[in-house]
């Protein structure tokens, strides 16, 4: 979601803003999450764009409103502009998951921007998801990050829950038109 200086104008969907306030390098990305085969965090690669682009097809409505910024630039710009901070997660070559972050938010190059998240459903809930948001944390406070942000749509109380557990808290609520 690209957000320019006062680019809040999108439809009428409510964020959250959620600051990470964690310290570097806290936490693990050992484990596997789940049963049985484990699910990797690697590096997003090349490879991974189409298997990205399509879970992200799958899990985002991009007929509204901010998803209509989900495309094949999109995600490869963020490869090409904080490859650190792109990660995926994967099953035997599959993609089940990924996040794509940030360097700079709005006009704050010192805050890092957890921009984009998805999960397959089959792997929701074992935390893999949770795994990724360190992992793209991690590489954004080491390319200098202060701060960490990321939005969350109201209802989306799962998601708002993991970010929680994992060091982000509520900051402003924002109402966008």
């Amino acid at each position: 979601c690209h957000r320019g200086r006062g680019a809040f104008a999108l439809g009428a969907l409510v964020y959250c803003a959620l600051v990470y306030w964690g310290a570097k390098g806290s936490g693990t990305m050992a484990g596997s999450g789940t049963a049985g085969e484990p699910i990797d965090i690697v590096p997003m690669r090349m490879a991974h764009l189409e298997g990205v682009l399509g879970l992200g097809f799958q899990l985002f409505d991009v007929s509204k409103m901010p998803y209509t910024s989900w495309s094949l630039s999109s995600v490869a710009g963020h490869l090409d502009a904080q490859p650190g901070a792109c990660w995926v997660a994967e099953r035997n070559g599959e993609v089940l998951g990924f996040v794509l972050g940030s360097m700079s938010f709005d006009e704050r190059e010192d805050w890092g921007d957890l921009e984009w998240i998805g999960l397959a459903p089959s792997v929701q809930g074992r935390g893999v998801a949770s795994r990724l948001v360190e992992a793209c944390c991690q590489a954004l406070f080491e390319a200098g990050a202060a701060r960490i942000i990321t939005d969350v749509e109201q209802g989306n109380e799962a998601s708002a829950r993991m970010m929680r557990r994992n060091g982000f808290g509520e900051g402003v609520t924002v109402t966008l038109m």
